[in-house]
């Protein structure tokens, strides 16, 4: 845990996640359960310290600051907290959704976690590059997957820097129960994501981004 937190703290000090924001995030506390909806902020943190919850429910977030994923990850190791999507859940969002105890996604809603790395403008030239420290944050994800997340999916996540790209993992109601997609967005397709690429053999439970229920056999 240590390791994991020096890296991601060496990975804000010099980076930045550049999403399309939902809005500053509100956190309602129903009982146990804690929804925050909208951008994650570092600030969250410290309402959420001062409630005695078990869940934390990401709800329609586009993202936040990496500062904000720091402080959500370590709040949510320290705790052990569950964590669970309900809706889109993008960037630093997902970052945080990961170091839940056991994640998982709201039942019969269209549920998108996204995942991709850091872009930073080059100080000579101006313009948009990965960032140097993405290595730290792909290690990061390895951790929080409990080391599941595997190739081509991970290679992919590795190459997601540029707008509106990244690897999805999109899990809803389907005709037959649950229905799990998982694509590779370019960014070529704007916010149209039937246009990304379809990845096989990427079901997210199997990659570590959801917890499998008990009782659920896993794949061999």
């Amino acid at each position: 845990m240590k390791r994991t937190m020096l890296g991601l703290a060496m990975f804000c000090a010099i980076a930045y996640c550049e999403c399309a924001g939902a809005g500053a995030g509100n956190i309602v506390q129903e009982g146990e359960i804690a929804t925050v909806t909208g951008d994650v902020q570092v600030g969250d943190v410290s309402t959420l310290r001062k409630m005695n919850v078990k869940t934390i429910v990401f709800a329609e977030s586009l993202g936040g600051t990496m500062e904000a994923a720091s402080a959500y990850v370590e709040l949510i190791k320290q705790r052990k907290l569950n964590t669970v999507v309900k809706g889109r859940c993008y960037s630093a969002c997902a970052v945080s959704f990961l170091a839940g105890a056991t994640r998982s996604v709201f039942p019969k809603v269209n549920n998108m976690i996204m995942l991709h790395v850091a872009r930073v403008v080059d100080k000579e030239s101006g313009v948009l590059r990965p960032s140097n420290q993405n290595q730290k944050l792909l290690a990061m994800i390895d951790e929080l997957t409990d080391g599941k997340m595997r190739d081509p999916v991970r290679s992919k996540i590795a190459n997601s820097w540029t707008e509106a790209s990244g690897v999805a993992f999109m899990v809803g109601p389907g005709w037959w129960g649950e229905r799990k997609n998982t694509v590779y967005c370019d960014g070529s397709q704007g916010k149209d994501t039937r246009k990304c690429q379809l990845i096989f053999n990427a079901d997210p439970y199997d990659l570590g981004i959801l917890t499998r229920p008990a009782g659920k056999a896993e794949r061999q």
